[in-house]
């Protein structure tokens, strides 16, 4: 999933499942469900857990994402982006049509287009390479 240049988000089902797909191709690449107060986000292929989501602590907004091992990648929140120590590595701008994602030297990394149907999260041609970026860029996309 995370090869994937852009992604397209379905908004939730009636089950609250968000299909997570290939908008070239239109091929599901994986899901993303809230179950209780957590965000699991798996492929497709056998549902292998690729990332979980979850509040940190119960009044604030910044949530904890962690790889399907446990470790901590980092956190998302409040407009802001941080690796697991605690460093901003994006902060997120705009409305609610169209939000950039910039860096930490003000370059734009990502773009999320929001739509009746879901949204379309672009990665910058930068983060090629960057998995555990793209992933708290997905979940910070995920949770508004």
């Amino acid at each position: 999933m995370l090869e994937c240049q852009t992604l397209f988000i379905h908004s939730k089902d009636a089950t609250a499942l968000q299909r997570i797909v290939d908008p070239d191709t239109g091929v599901t690449l994986g899901h993303a469900r809230w179950l209780m107060s957590n965000l699991e986000v798996r492929e497709l292929d056998d549902e292998p857990l690729l990332f979980t989501v979850r509040r940190r602590w119960l009044f604030f907004r910044r949530r904890v994402l962690r790889d399907a091992d446990g470790n901590v990648i980092g956190f998302v929140g409040g407009g802001v982006i941080q690796d697991r120590w605690g460093r901003c590595l994006a902060t997120r701008e705009g409305g609610n049509a169209t939000s950039v994602f910039q860096g930490r030297m003000g370059q734009e990394i990502a773009i999320l287009r929001s739509g009746q149907e879901g949204c379309r999260l672009t990665f910058g041609a930068e983060l090629e390479g960057e998995p555990f970026v793209k992933m708290l860029l997905l979940a910070a996309a995920l949770v508004g």
